[in-house]
C-alpha cells in the first residue's frame, strides 16, 4: 500500500466584513402608520413618517439587500433613526424583526425629544442574531427575507404624543471566504533537516527547479521522492501551484512531531524520468513557518 504526505494551503478568496442596508418598502393595505408612511422607506433621513396611535405598527417588508455571496453571515443587527413629539412623558419606540419562522424579540428605545429642542438621532444597533424564530444559521437568503415591525408604546396620558421615524437600517456582518487546496505526495524517500546536508541535495540536483522565495532562517526541511504511474503529473503540478501562491502550507502525513506542521515553499523542482507509465522524481525545499 502507497503512503502519501498531504500539503494543505488555505488561502481567502473574499475577505470578510460589514455591509448596511435599509428597509425599502412597506405594507401599503394594512400594517402602516397613518401620516406620510412612505417616508419611513425612500432612504431618506430628512424625510419622517408619523404615528400618534398608541402601538400602531408600520410592516417595512423589503430592503436593499441583494448580495449572493456565499460568505458566512456570524452578525444582523437594526437600529431607526427617529425622533419623539412629547410633552411630560416619555415615548418608546420599538422594533420587532420578522423572519419567515415568526416574529423576533421586541428591541425598545427612547428616541430624543422635540419637546427638548433635541435632533433625530439614530438608535443603538439592536443584535437580532440570536431572536426568537431567527435563523439557526444565516445566510443572504435570510437578509434579503428580513421584513421588521416599527411601533410606538406611548404612556397614557393627556399629553399629544408622537413618533416620526425617516430610515430603519439593517448591518450584517460576514466572514471572510476560505478555499482550501489539497496537494497529496508519494510518501518521500528522503528527508533532512540539517542545514549542510539541506545545500548538498539541493546543488546536486539536476532536474527542473523554481524558486519560490529565499530562507530567512536555517529552520529547513528538505524532502525527496518520487511520482509513479497515473496522476503523477497533476500532483506535481498541485504542488507547484501551492507554490507559486506564496503562502503558507500544512504539511501532514510524516509521522514526526518536527517535520509535520506549518511550512512556507521556498524551491519545489522536478524532473520527468519517463512518460509511460509516468514516472517523475521532485525535490521540496521549505522553511519553517512561524
Amino acid at each position: 500500500m502507497v503512503n502519501y504526505i498531504t500539503l494543505k494551503q488555505t488561502a481567502v478568496e473574499t475577505a470578510g466584513g460589514v455591509e448596511t442596508f435599509y428597509f425599502n418598502g412597506y405594507d401599503t393595505v394594512t400594517e402602516k402608520w397613518e401620516d406620510l408612511p412612505a417616508n419611513m422607506v425612500d432612504g431618506d433621513t430628512g424625510t419622517f413618517a408619523d404615528t400618534f396611535i398608541n402601538s400602531r405598527v408600520q410592516l417595512c417588508d423589503s430592503n436593499t439587500c441583494a448580495e449572493t455571496s456565499t460568505a458566512e453571515v456570524t452578525k444582523v443587527e437594526i437600529r431607526a433613526f427617529s425622533i419623539a413629539g412629547n410633552f411630560t412623558v416619555d415615548v418608546r419606540a420599538r422594533l420587532r424583526p420578522v423572519f419567515f419562522a415568526g416574529d423576533g424579540d421586541v428591541h425598545e428605545w427612547l428616541p430624543p425629544s422635540s419637546t427638548s429642542a433635541e435632533d433625530p438621532d439614530w438608535s443603538e444597533w439592536f443584535d437580532i442574531t440570536d431572536d426568537t424564530n431567527a435563523p439557526d444559521t444565516w445566510d443572504w437568503d435570510d437578509v434579503i427575507a428580513l421584513d421588521v415591525d416599527h411601533y410606538p408604546d406611548f404612556d397614557v396620558s393627556g399629553d399629544p404624543l408622537n413618533l416620526y421615524t425617516a430610515k430603519i437600517e439593517i448591518r450584517v456582518t460576514y466572514a471572510p471566504i476560505l478555499v482550501i487546496t489539497t496537494c497529496t505526495l508519494t510518501a518521500p524517500e528522503e528527508v533532512s533537516d540539517d542545514h549542510s546536508q539541506n545545500v548538498k541535495m539541493l546543488n546536486l540536483w539536476n532536474g527542473e527547479r523554481i524558486v519560490f522565495g529565499l530562507s530567512r532562517n536555517k529552520w529547513g526541511l528538505v524532502l525527496s521522492g518520487r511520482e509513479w504511474y497515473t496522476g503523477a503529473c497533476d500532483r506535481i503540478i498541485c504542488v507547484r501551484d501551492l507554490g507559486l501562491d506564496k503562502l503558507p502550507i500544512t504539511i501532514s502525513g510524516l509521522n514526526n512531531i518536527n517535520w509535520d506542521g506549518d511550512w512556507r515553499i521556498l524551491s519545489f523542482g522536478w524532473k520527468i524520468i519517463s512518460k509511460c507509465p509516468e514516472h517523475i522524481e521532485w525535490i521540496l525545499e521549505l522553511e519553517k513557518y512561524e
